[in-house]
């Protein structure tokens, strides 16, 4: 043994002795009850004034710190707790219980430690002051204010005042997030001790230690506590001040305990610890947020992580990040968590691997306190903030945002999006105006308005990168409109990358200090939407064994997030907004139906169906009721159940048609066509599919949103597909030739949509029936959206569709273009046979589920119809179009001829080419096929639909020509010079003066134009928008700059012309829809009355452009369109130039004019 403590032992030996003989009485001061009620504002502070420390210092001198003693326990059995209660091995339980922070665990020990201790006064204090503190914990702040109430009563009586009393107050209310009422309470508490402490110097073993060690106790509390609140208030100097003061005392108290003699009777136990790690913890911050300077600061917060280890307090390093990390955000010192992942640049490829890699699963370690069975939510529970709450962003609702989200709310979503777009326009906070431009796009997403949404995310990211540094919200939006619009690819893709980018990243299940709210809740709700995004798009497509790991780590999610929400002390930092709660309860049918199809626990998995009805019938979810009988009804076919899925989706069929949501009856409608197909019942899955094409005329137009998308793996396309092929099955060609124009007419009528139609002398009625749509659009969505619908609905939405078909009944006769655009109108075979030449062939595309099918058409001829059937595939003649769209057309001369010769041949031209016209109403692939660079002797027009024959569109009495060429488009745009000199020769050969340069306006071209001319010839660039096709448009000259004909402005406000050529870029380029509608600029000029468009499938050099254009309009003076066509194709092909040049012009919409 060293010299130096055998020399100690003897002194030791005499102190003892010494202590035994003699006694040292620890003075209190003379203290009463104080009221536990909230002090007068002046009261207050002239209490602050009185107590509060003197600051000095800026937060970077040094700081002496004693190290951590290394034998700190909880108490033990035997311990003397003072006040003459001794630790028993059933209190110890209850103690460690306390300090795990374990509310089960310490509730079942609870009686037991009670029966081990002394029927006392003394006893029940004890077990009062640590009740309070373990509920506080475990978030039951109501039952700790109720315990207060009974530590007040006994703590009194027992020692006269309530000091330990007032510091549990101040703590309760701290841990409520209220600063200003914690210091209300800790404040009164020091006031009333005044400058007393606990000696630091005894001569004697102490008498009375027990109630100095409560009220030193209470008093270090409050200390803590104080520089806590002030940090909380970002007050960092008074933090700092309290901070140092509250270090002094409780170093003292270390030092009492640390002392080889006083540390007998004052004895360093955990609590002790944790209590000076957290006051080095917010003594730290406090210097941090006045000095900015953290390395300065570090060597405290290391000792306040080494304090919180010896206390065995295993949150220690969590409660030290969070407080620092709290200030350091605050101050700038470190980027904003959403900072750090930055903006999200485009996504790539959502390969499998990626995908399992970014799925995050619940750590094996991490609480939650609860089961998976979570509790039905109460109704009140979704719903939105009002005026002067709070809401997940931590920003206080104004009057005009609760507006927005009441009408949301009522499922007004058109009205919503619009009020939060004005917020979001007249709001000045960065937050505010970022909240309010997400609010807009949800509600359209709602509105079924997911292309308006996808058209307004871009402007949303730019002010979420401004306030967060990221643009995580807006991509994981974006996934949501793409899902809703049927691009699960690209919805799993936007998906994908927001889940990469927030990594390993959870809710938190602990907080001990309050976070950054707003970017918390970005970051859960974004995660949340993408893991559930990614389950329902992988669900949709079929892959449920891919699907269900992400709707289980989606589930875990909402668990941990739900957990925060209702506890007690945590609610204030994370919220489930409503759309969770939703999301929630779908992806339980999710998890069901993958479950279904794999064969994994089918108890369990009808139990989940059950909980998601149940979880959004708690919430009057009505049309949530009937996506999870259709995501059911699917998954039973998919796992071989056909009757089964034909019993749920049948009974979700009456309950769609009862409760009015026309958007999924269609869809169960379909879902158990196909069931009672695969039961052989073949009949009755026709009549299904024909109420599913009954439910989609209702909903079509204007009147449709996103959910008439494709869905449950079947779509629009599907049901015309099925009902075309029993019709072929009868060789009732009639009936097919019907159902393939209702499905084109259709899908054009959904492509126009909500598009303003055209000003003129049908305006008022065209006005009438839109207005219609919108009360039958917002009375439809009312009784789809969250919430009891109001009584009558479906009966309103019945009388205002009659009403519609009167309004469209009169616009017919009047203007059956503009009828055609409104509603779904087919026409018959025979009619359209009628119309034929004896010689004429019209091939009508017929649809095929597969893109590896040999293409088919319905060969219509004036004497009869049948089907013929191709050798080629679309997928094959995508393949051979590939060398027409190269950038060296010359080279590849050889290559495109053995292209033809190959389509030629396998599409058989040489065995039914006509002798009169080849008219042909294409699908997918061929609306590129270019058929001048077949061999064909014939004209060939290509038609929109089969009834296109029919039209008999107003003749425009006048042989004028506008022509326009080579507009002044500022420097983004290169100068045609080649299309000047075109616009010029065919202006000459017209007799009119050219449009070019920078008079080639809107403005001008309309006032060319006036009431209409018989040719319109625009030799200008073009641009084609994939996503928005009617924002495709023709560019034009203003003020030295560029000016946009898009189509959508020629629905509005046409350009009447008989003859409309489109010569340059990108001009006659489209996209093909759902329905195989072409969406380009030229069915915008159809709807203007238009009688036949001439355009380039693919940009071509000017000198053969202007070539072919002069041969074509020399020829057409005469009105024979067909004939102008071929002469001009074969001039180009005489000429020597490849089939990518000569073939590229395509006449549309008639033969002649």
């Amino acid at each position: 043994m060293p010299i130096l403590n055998r020399l100690q032992l003897p002194l030791l030996f005499a102190a003892l002795l010494l202590l035994s003989a003699c006694a040292q009485y620890v003075k209190t001061p003379p203290l009463s009850p104080s009221p536990t009620t909230v002090s007068p504002e002046d009261e207050l502070a002239a209490r602050l004034a009185r107590i509060t420390p003197p600051v000095t210092g800026d937060g970077t001198e040094p700081v002496w710190l004693p190290r951590p003693h290394s034998n700190v326990k909880q108490p033990q059995v035997g311990d003397d707790l003072g006040h003459g209660i001794t630790v028993t091995p059933e209190l110890a339980v209850l103690f460690q219980a306390s300090a795990d922070k374990d509310w089960q665990y310490w509730k079942a020990a609870l009686g037991a430690a009670e029966r081990s201790l002394p029927h006392t006064p003394e006893a029940a204090y004890i077990l009062s002051s640590q009740r309070i503190k373990t509920m506080i914990h475990a978030g039951r702040p109501a039952e700790a204010f109720e315990e207060l109430a009974r530590l007040n009563r006994i703590e009194s009586d027992l020692f006269g005042d309530n000091s330990e009393t007032l510091s549990q107050y101040g703590q309760y209310n701290f841990w409520l997030n209220r600063p200003d009422e914690a210091i209300e309470y800790y404040s009164l508490m020091l006031d009333n001790l005044g400058d007393w402490w606990i000696p630091t110097f005894y001569y004697g073993k102490p008498e009375n230690i027990g109630n100095a060690k409560r009220l030193a106790g209470a008093m270090v509390r409050a200390y803590i506590g104080m520089s806590g609140a002030y940090v909380m208030k970002k007050d960092y100097r008074t933090a700092m001040a309290w901070g140092r003061l509250g270090l002094e005392r409780a170093q003292d108290i270390i030092g009492i305990s640390h002392h080889p003699i006083y540390g007998l009777f004052v004895v360093p136990t955990a609590y002790m610890y944790e209590g000076h790690a957290w006051m080095l913890t917010f003594y730290a911050a406090a210097r941090l947020g006045v000095s900015g300077d953290r390395e300065a600061n570090q060597p405290l917060i290391d000792a306040a992580k080494a304090y919180f280890r010896q206390a065995q307090y295993r949150w220690g390093d969590l409660v030290v990040d969070s407080v620092i990390d709290f200030v350091a955000y605050d101050r700038g010192l470190q980027p904003q968590e959403t900072a750090r992942i930055g903006p999200l640049p485009e996504p790539g490829l959502a390969t499998p691997e990626r995908l399992a890699a970014a799925r995050h699963v619940r750590p094996a370690g991490l609480e939650t306190r609860e089961a998976i069975a979570l509790p039905i939510p109460h109704p009140d529970s979704i719903r939105l903030p009002g005026a002067g709450e709070v809401n997940s962003f931590n920003f206080t609702v104004s009057p005009a945002l609760a507006k927005a989200n009441a009408a949301f709310l009522r499922g007004e979503y058109g009205a919503a999006a619009g009020l939060y777009a004005a917020i979001a326009r007249d709001e000045k906070e960065p937050l505010k105006r970022w909240h309010a431009s997400a609010q807009a796009i949800k509600a359209m997403i709602a509105a079924g308005r997911s292309a308006d949404a996808l058209a307004a995310l871009p402007a949303n990211a730019e002010l979420e990168q401004a306030f967060f540094g990221t643009n995580l919200g807006a991509r994981a939006l974006r996934g949501d409109a793409k899902f809703w619009l049927g691009d699960y690819d690209g919805a799993v893709r936007d998906y994908l990358q927001v889940a990469e980018a927030l990594g390993s990243f959870r809710p938190p299940t602990l907080f001990v200090f309050p976070p950054q709210i707003p970017q918390l809740s970005l970051m859960n709700q974004a995660q949340f939407r993408a893991y559930l995004g990614i389950a329902r798009a992988l669900m949709y497509k079929g892959d449920y064994a891919a699907a269900l790991p992400w709707a289980e780590a989606a589930e875990q999610l909402f668990e941990e997030t739900h957990y925060a929400w209702q506890h007690e002390l945590y609610r204030a930092y994370l919220k489930i907004d409503r759309d969770m709660f939703f999301g929630r309860g779908l992806n339980l049918a999710v998890m069901a139906a993958a479950r279904l199809v794999l064969g994994q626990d089918e108890p369990q998995g009808q139990d989940r169906f059950a909980a998601a009805k149940a979880y959004l019938e708690a919430m009057s979810f009505a049309s949530g009721l009937t996506t999870v009988d259709a995501i059911r009804a699917r998954a039973l076919l998919d796992a071989g159940r056909p009757a089964d899925a034909e019993k749920i989706a049948a009974a979700a069929a009456r309950f769609a048609a009862a409760e009015g949501q026309a958007d999924l009856l269609w869809q169960v409608q379909a879902l158990r066509g196909e069931a009672l197909e695969a039961l052989g019942r073949q009949r009755e899955a026709e009549r299904a599919f024909r109420a599913a094409q009954t439910a989609i005329e209702a909903i079509s137009g204007a009147l449709a949103t996103d959910g008439s998308k494709r869905q449950f793996s079947i779509g629009k396309g599907d049901i015309t597909r099925r009902l075309v092929a029993y019709d072929l099955g009868r060789k009732d060609y009639a009936r097919a030739f019907a159902d393939l124009e209702q499905g084109r007419a259709r899908a054009f009528v959904d492509m126009v949509g909500q598009v303003q139609l055209a000003r003129g002398r049908n305006q008022a009625l065209v006005a009438k029936v839109r207005a219609l749509d919108g009360r039958i659009r917002a009375a439809r969505i009312r009784a789809s959206a969250p919430g009891k619908a109001a009584p009558g609905l479906s009966a309103e939405v019945q009388r205002l569709a009659a009403e519609r078909h009167r309004a469209v009944a009169r616009l017919r006769r009047q203007s059956p273009e503009l009828a055609d655009a409104l509603a779904i109108s087919a026409q018959g075979l025979r009619p359209v046979q009628q119309r034929l030449g004896p010689r004429d062939l019209l091939l009508y595309t017929l649809p095929e589920a597969d893109a590896d099918a040999p293409i088919r058409f319905l060969a219509v001829r004036r004497g009869g119809a049948s089907v013929l059937t191709t050798t080629l595939s679309h997928g094959e003649v995508e393949t051979l179009l590939a060398p027409f769209t190269t950038d060296d057309p010359l080279g590849d001369a050889p290559l495109q001829q053995a292209a033809v010769e190959t389509l030629s041949r396998g599409l058989g031209l040489a065995d039914w080419q006509p002798a009169g016209t080849l008219y042909v109403v294409p699908s997918r692939s061929l609306y590129f096929l270019p058929w001048a660079a077949m061999p064909v002797r014939v004209p060939v027009v290509v038609l929109p639909t089969g009834g296109w024959l029919l039209r008999s569109p107003d003749r425009i009495a006048t042989a004028r020509a506008a022509i326009v060429g080579d507009p002044a488009l500022g420097g983004d745009w290169e100068s045609l010079p080649g299309a000047r000199v075109e616009a010029d020769d065919i202006a000459a050969l017209y007799g009119v003066s050219a449009i070019t340069g920078s008079a080639a306006s809107v403005e001008a071209l309309r006032a060319r134009v006036g009431r209409g001319v018989r040719v319109l010839h625009l030799a200008t660039h073009g641009v084609f928008n994939a996503r928005e096709p009617l924002q495709s448009a023709i560019l034009l000259s203003h003020d030295g700059g560029t000016e946009r004909l898009t189509a959508s402005d020629l629905f509005e406000q046409p350009l009447p012309a008989t003859l409309v050529v489109m010569s340059a870029c990108e001009t006659g380029l489209g996209q093909v829809t759902a329905g195989d509608d072409f969406l380009g600029l030229a069915r915008s000029f159809y709807l203007s009355g238009t009688h036949a468009v001439v355009n380039s499938l693919w940009p071509v050099h000017d000198k053969p452009t202007r070539r072919f254009m002069e041969v074509f309009h020399r020829e057409a003076a005469g009105g024979d369109l067909g004939r102008a066509w071929l002469k001009a194709r074969d001039t180009l092909k005489d000429e020597g130039l490849p089939p990518s040049v000569y073939g590229a012009f395509v006449l549309g919409g008639a033969a002649r004019i």
